[in-house]
C-alpha cells in the first residue's frame, strides 16, 4: 500500500510503498515497508514483523486513514463443473 503500491493511496506523508497487506482468508496481516515509514494499527506502532489487523481497527499512514471492516460472503449455489467425458 502506498503512492505506488499494489493499492494506490495519495495523501501527504504517504511512501511509495509504505506498508504491506496480507489477507489469508480468514484474517487481515500488515507489516511495515522498506522505508520503515511510520504506520499504527489501533494507534500501536508496526514494525517489519506481521501482525494481524483487528476488525474494525484504523491503520494509519503519512496523512491517511484505512479501517478494516468485516462483513459476510453471500451465500450462492454454485453448479459443479460438467464431468469430463
Amino acid at each position: 500500500v502506498g503512492t505506488h503500491g499494489d493499492w494506490v493511496v495519495n495523501a501527504p506523508g504517504v511512501e511509495p510503498l509504505h506498508f504491506f497487506l496480507n489477507f489469508d482468508g480468514r484474517m487481515i496481516q500488515v507489516a511495515s515497508g522498506p522505508s520503515g515509514a511510520a504506520v499504527t494499527v489501533a494507534g500501536v506502532p508496526i514494525d517489519h514483523t506481521w501482525r494481524p489487523v483487528p476488525v474494525f481497527a484504523e491503520i494509519a499512514f503519512g496523512g491517511a486513514r484505512m479501517r478494516i471492516t468485516c462483513e459476510e460472503a453471500p451465500q450462492e449455489n454454485f453448479a459443479p463443473p460438467p464431468a469430463a467425458e
